[in-house]
């Protein structure tokens, strides 16, 4: 896994105007890094939020992570303990790659329902890509989702054989 350069993480940030990003805070809703590998993503949102005069603990609940494996949940775990977020908005049922298993009858990518399932208004911790989704059930609106995600899935040997993945986050950020 290769881990974001925090320069990088916060350009993505910075792109994002003031009002809008406080716009997401105030209105209650929240920030999604859709492919964590170390909670750099966290960690630019929650040092550009500080900077926008946000208190630490405003900031505890406004961001949630998917990290990419079990052991990237473990460095992102580390870096929300020591922000002081809370870890319960990490997913720990599910990956990234995770995402790209959930389909419809025809065999493709579900983009809907993983938008569903990732908008379940419980603990985040708790989601599992098996759930049932409920009709009318409260939802968390995820007005930013950012992130770098895996840009392929390596077929083999490499080179020619590896599958693009990159596009199928983007739908699913889109969703």
């Amino acid at each position: 896994e290769v881990i974001t350069p925090k320069h990088i993480c916060k350009d993505m940030i910075d792109m994002i105007d003031d009002a809008d990003l406080r716009a997401v805070m105030d209105s209650g809703n929240k920030v999604l890094d859709i492919a964590g590998k170390a909670g750099e993503f966290a960690l630019a949102v929650f040092e550009k939020y500080i900077a926008l005069g946000y208190d630490k603990e405003a900031l505890k609940d406004a961001t949630y992570t998917i990290p990419t494996s079990g052991i990237t949940y473990e460095f992102t775990r580390m870096i929300y303990e020591i922000l002081g977020l809370n870890v319960d908005n990490i997913a720990s049922k599910f990956t990234s790659y995770s995402l790209l298993e959930v389909k419809d009858e025809d065999g493709d990518i579900d983009y809907a329902k993983i938008a569903a399932l990732l908008r379940q208004n419980k603990p985040f911790d708790s989601i599992t890509m098996n759930d049932e989704i409920t009709e009318g059930d409260e939802i968390v609106n995820f007005d930013v989702v950012l992130g770098n995600p895996p840009y392929q899935l390596t077929g083999g040997s490499g080179g020619t054989n590896d599958a693009p993945i990159y596009q199928h986050f983007v739908e699913v950020a889109y969703e």
